[in-house]
């Protein structure tokens, strides 16, 4: 594990370790070049791995780094920098300030519809994205998609289980290979019988999420389903304020068969683009519930410099699927907005 203070490449200062798995860890860095913070992601295997194996990593690490390097979106990572030190791998990408859904949605339960669909709309323009050259994620789940504190988008992360989709061989071209997370997986991700992984299997995995960040639960697995089809609850059983057609929207994608599912992104996108949008809603269980628009409401007013009490304040949702409260400075007039955590 590398120490605060650490200068890698003669460029990158770590700060603080982020995370740490099996394979490797990542850290908080700052890049002395471009005075900039960075996430740094360390591929290092443990010492009792065969050479064999270590070779198969370093090369399914090299592959994540030049597919992710191939995309310039704004709900995907950002890869600055790949290079070598002391046997190990580095890579120094965008750092994604923010929480996951899953912490979201392990904090406040089953989260508003209003900003799950943005949420979702914005995850599958990241998928029309990467599926356009011809790779799947094959992880897709709450704990890899952060929204980001600075600006409300969401960024789909951690393609450690990338596929290079060959349309004349689908079995071919696993850049790592994996299960990914089951609760998420499709069916035929588990490597049984003749079913192979496509961008179909991205769009279940999205679909169980959606499941998941609207009822507050995970689904049923893939296998458990196919053995007793109610061991998954239609979402309204759960949460009865979910639409009638973004359940049966969320069940599509997560149909067992493949061929019942949404085909493509683009397709499970216009799908959910014309659903008509539900009126906003705030879960009971988040703090949010507890804002009344009766009582004093203060923000920071960008005219004064300095928080006023907000006049006329109203809770709204922003385009990206945050609740807010927006009026009008009290001694100014100025607009204000003040975000709600959810």
């Amino acid at each position: 594990m590398l120490s605060p203070g650490t200068l890698l490449h003669n460029r990158y200062q770590i700060l603080a370790l982020l995370g740490q798995g099996g394979m490797g860890s990542v850290y908080r860095a700052l890049d002395q070049i471009m005075n900039r913070a960075v996430a740094i992601k360390e591929r290092a295997p443990a010492p009792n791995v065969s050479p064999q194996v270590l070779a198969q990593v370093r090369l399914q690490f090299q592959r994540e780094v030049q597919i992710l390097g191939t995309f310039s979106h704004p709900n995907l990572p950002h890869v600055y920098d790949f290079f070598s030190a002391s046997g190990n791998e580095y890579v120094a990408m965008e750092l994604i300030e923010g929480e996951s859904l899953e912490q979201i949605s392990r904090r406040a339960g089953a989260i508003n519809e209003g900003a799950v669909r943005a949420w979702a709309r914005q995850v599958l323009d990241a998928l029309i994205c990467i599926h356009s050259y011809k790779v799947i994620h094959r992880d897709i789940k709450p704990a890899n998609i952060i929204l980001k504190l600075t600006d409300g988008r969401v960024v789909l992360v951690d393609f450690g289980l990338v596929k290079l989709m060959d349309p004349n061989n689908p079995h071919t071209l696993p850049a790592v290979r994996g299960m990914g997370t089951i609760e998420y997986a499709p069916y035929e991700q588990y490597g049984t019988g003749n079913a192979h992984t496509d961008a179909r299997s991205d769009i279940y995995a999205l679909g169980a999420t959606l499941y998941h960040l609207l009822t507050g639960r995970a689904p049923a697995p893939a296998s458990e389903r196919l053995l007793d089809p109610a061991a998954l609850p239609a979402p309204r059983t759960i949460n009865p304020r979910i639409a009638s057609a973004t359940e049966q929207f969320i069940l599509k994608a997560m149909e067992i068969n493949s061929r019942s599912r949404f085909q493509t992104a683009a397709e499970m996108k216009q799908v959910l683009m014309s659903l008509i949008v539900p009126p906003p809603q705030v879960p009971v269980t988040t703090p949010a519930a507890q804002l009344s628009t009766q009582q004093i409401v203060t923000a920071y007013c960008v005219k004064e410099r300095q928080k006023r009490q907000m006049k006329d304040a109203k809770r709204v949702t922003l385009k990206n699927g945050r609740p807010a409260m927006r009026g009008v400075c009290s001694v100014c007039g100025t607009k204000m907005t003040r975000f709600i955590k959810m």
